[in-house]
């Protein structure tokens, strides 16, 4: 599981997939903080998925700190397809 969804989140999403998350901005990490909240930028995308631009807030620790340019594991719910 990655950043965006853990076990508990994946089980209450009514489709869950396995991607990535390519980070294109970020807030910076604090210098005396072991870890923060950090403001993300993602371009989500996964298999069957089409290339998707999120905002997400989430608690790092700020020796693993997403910066731009990193790739991250998440899960998310698939979105429906209408029409």
């Amino acid at each position: 599981m990655g950043l965006i969804g853990d076990a508990i989140k994946a089980r209450r999403m009514k489709n869950p997939v396995d991607g990535t998350a390519q980070v294109v901005g970020s807030t910076q990490p604090p210098d005396s903080a072991s870890s923060a909240n950090v403001d993300l930028n993602l371009v989500v995308q996964a298999e069957g998925v089409p290339a998707t631009s999120i905002e997400h807030t989430c608690m790092a620790p700020t020796k693993k700190w997403p910066l731009p340019g990193h790739t991250l594991p998440v899960t998310f719910d698939r979105p429906i397809r209408t029409g």
